[in-house]
């Protein structure tokens, strides 16, 4: 007679080694996968950074078709209409860009004393204080401490730090208060040819103690003798100015003082809304003085971004393009005039 076995089946299950191995297996999927979904992520982000340009590159456009001309990259200071003061051209495209109400509320009554130069006042701290998302790169971090709506996005002043308020050859396309207005007629370059906007990382810290930046590309801006620069006249002083800059890498110890760049998308200074192309794209700048985005705007402010290698830009006819860090210092100086005559290969950026 057959007896079943009284001894009790082992159950089915998984070994020590055989888990160890499974995890072992998930773990080199995920450094496989996770690179590709950064990259992915990465992509999409720049894609919406050449779009919030391409927005711009729109108003701008339905700007100069209303109006004519182009807005000034910096409004009036003084005289006459005082209430302009130091405005950038952000605040005038805000129409364009279907922030009426914002525009709206803003208050170009306002005399020197209260002002949209150098501080928020409470005529218009709510206006000042709101981010807008077509000013704003997506890979770029929030650093600054201070309430003021930031910026990624600056006007092209021109190749040349005295460009922001010196008439001459390397003068970009957005004037200063001081200076003719400017139209698209006046860009004999070409408009293809002319960088209109570009990208900046925003800087660390407030404007009472901007903080020295250790990321790279950095947003710190390297203090240089008031003496180096020149008059925008030849080209031996664009020279000259390039190389003072690049000879000064920036440090803790030699920071020049001002606002972090970025900080506030409605002040028309340099490193606030204007940039030059004096420096190749993601290096570093320099500002001729103490304090950049001072009254004399004598300031090397570099275009950057956390895009890896490149900048992404906005040219006067409203494409966008991605320069490499790597681009010929001199293309990149033809490409920051509007009106210097520089013949530029279309295979060179």
């Amino acid at each position: 007679m057959n007896h079943k076995s009284s001894c009790p089946r082992r159950a089915a299950g998984f070994t020590l080694i055989e888990l160890l191995v499974v995890i072992a297996i998930i773990a080199v999927l995920i450094a496989l996968l996770l690179p590709a979904v950064q990259a992915a992520r990465e992509a999409a982000r720049r894609a919406q950074c050449s779009n919030n340009l391409k927005q711009i590159g729109l108003a701008m456009h339905n700007y100069h078709t209303t109006m004519n001309i182009l807005p000034q990259a910096e409004g009036w200071r003084g005289g006459t209409p005082a209430s302009n003061i130091s405005t950038s051209a952000h605040v005038i495209f805000l129409p364009q860009l279907e922030q009426g109400a914002l525009y709206n509320s803003l208050n170009f009554s306002q005399g020197l004393g209260s002002s949209f130069w150098n501080s928020i006042n409470p005529y218009n701290s709510t206006g000042q204080n709101t981010k807008v998302d077509a000013f704003l790169c997506p890979s770029d971090v929030s650093r600054t401490t201070i309430t003021a709506g930031p910026n990624n996005y600056c006007t092209n002043a021109g190749a040349d730090p005295n460009s922001y308020s010196v008439a001459g050859p390397y003068n970009g396309p957005f004037p200063n208060f001081n200076m003719r207005q400017i139209g698209f007629r006046d860009v004999l370059d070409g408009l293809s040819q002319t960088v209109a906007f570009a990208e900046i990382v925003k800087g660390v810290g407030n404007s009472a103690s901007s903080q020295f930046d250790t990321s790279i590309p950095t947003s710190t801006v390297s203090r240089l003798s008031a003496t180096v620069s020149g008059t925008a006249t030849v080209a031996a002083v664009l020279q000259t100015d390039y190389n003072a800059c690049k000879s000064q890498a920036p440090l803790a110890t030699n920071m020049a003082g001002g606002w972090p760049l970025g900080a506030a998308w409605w002040w028309g200074r340099s490193g606030q809304t204007r940039f030059t192309t004096t420096m190749p794209p993601n290096t570093w700048s320099c500002a001729y003085g103490s304090t950049q985005n001072s009254d004399s705007d004598v300031d090397a402010i570099t275009a950057s971004s956390r895009h890896s290698g490149v900048v992404n830009v906005l040219m006067m006819d409203g494409s966008g393009r991605a320069i490499k860090s790597s681009i010929n210092v001199q293309t990149w100086w033809a490409l920051g005039t509007m009106a210097n005559n520089e013949v530029v290969s279309a295979d060179s950026y």
